[in-house]
């Protein structure tokens, strides 16, 4: 039953993480430093990537 409900909030974690991470991506108020430095840099360079 514990193994059951840690993966079931695990995978809520997981969709919540991404969530959020697509509503900041989405978001016109985003701000960068709300972020990881690392996944900023990684982010920024996705995006050039894309350009």
């Amino acid at each position: 039953m514990l193994q059951t409900d840690t993966s079931w909030l695990l995978a809520m974690l997981s969709d919540l993480t991404i969530a959020i991470h697509m509503h900041m991506r989405n978001s016109e108020y985003s701000s960068p430093n709300l972020l990881p430095l690392p996944l900023r840099r990684g982010e920024r360079s996705a995006r050039e990537g894309l350009a």
